[in-house]
């Protein structure tokens, strides 16, 4: 089968289901899964899909996360790595040595961990994958809250979590979020239980952090956990295009050759 005719059985498939993986794809047109990568990407620079977690959604379609499309930790955290680390980065040097720091789960506040395990902190988490980054080698002291262990988030969620939470009153809380709107001024997670560990947290933390990527900008989820303006600052590689920044936003822009 010729590439473009691949490209519009794809498109087809599009006009009947909201979303397909890569891999149903490949199983249904008897090729591998690169070559419908290859046509995914073809018809994504074309405009005529988006690409998105590891398949291909109609263009312009809002994605809502929940636990029925929410992709593992591993999967995600590879993802537009260039943006988390810069953020992360920035998000750092609202830390200091002393102090009593909560670290969320999720893909981009892991990108803070090494330069975190250098300092003298107190580390507070229900992220397992934090907390075994953090283990060993690691200036740190780490507190991994108990609770029920969910292995796709890997970490721990329950309400053991939350009434532990209620024992630490935080200097600094570093969140992240499946997605946030602008229009609204919500962050969100994609189940409800999530949203209501971090909310908790929020509670308990003197300052409070978001750290997200642009890709963010693209996606709500099952619950909101916050407003925007709920938290001291977000941390974000870039806006989209004309849109106004708000006032705790900070931009974190690569910095430019010889600066």
């Amino acid at each position: 089968m010729l590439a473009r005719e691949r490209q519009i059985y794809i498109l087809q498939k599009l006009q009947l289901l909201p979303a397909i993986s890569a891999t149903q794809l490949a199983d249904e047109l008897g090729c591998s899964r690169s070559t419908i990568q290859r046509d995914l990407r073809a018809l994504d620079q074309r405009g005529e899909i988006q690409r998105h977690f590891g398949g291909a959604m109609r263009p312009n379609d809002e994605t809502i996360i929940s636990s029925l499309n929410e992709s593992a930790l591993e999967i995600k955290l590879d993802r537009n790595a260039a943006a988390k680390r810069l953020v992360a980065a920035r998000a750092l040097e609202e830390i200091g040595d002393g102090d009593l720091v909560f670290i969320d789960t999720g893909s981009t506040p892991l990108y803070a961990l090494p330069a975190l395990a250098e300092r003298r902190v107190i580390v507070v988490t229900n992220s397992l994958a934090a907390a075994s980054r953090l283990a060993s080698g690691s200036h740190a002291e780490v507190y991994l809250l108990g609770g029920r262990v969910d292995n796709r988030y890997q970490a721990t969620m329950d309400a053991i979590t939350i009434r532990e939470i209620q024992d630490f009153r935080f200097d600094i809380a570093v969140f992240g979020a499946n997605g946030v709107d602008l229009t609204f001024g919500e962050a969100y997670v994609s189940e409800y239980q999530i949203g209501e560990i971090k909310r908790n947290v929020l509670d308990r933390a003197k300052r409070s952090l978001l750290l997200i990527d642009d890709t963010k900008f693209d996606y709500t989820g099952v619950c909101r956990y916050a407003m925007l303006d709920d938290f001291d600052k977000v941390f974000v590689n870039k806006m989209p295009d004309g849109t106004p920044v708000p006032d705790n936003f900070v931009i974190c822009e690569t910095p430019k050759k010889g600066e």
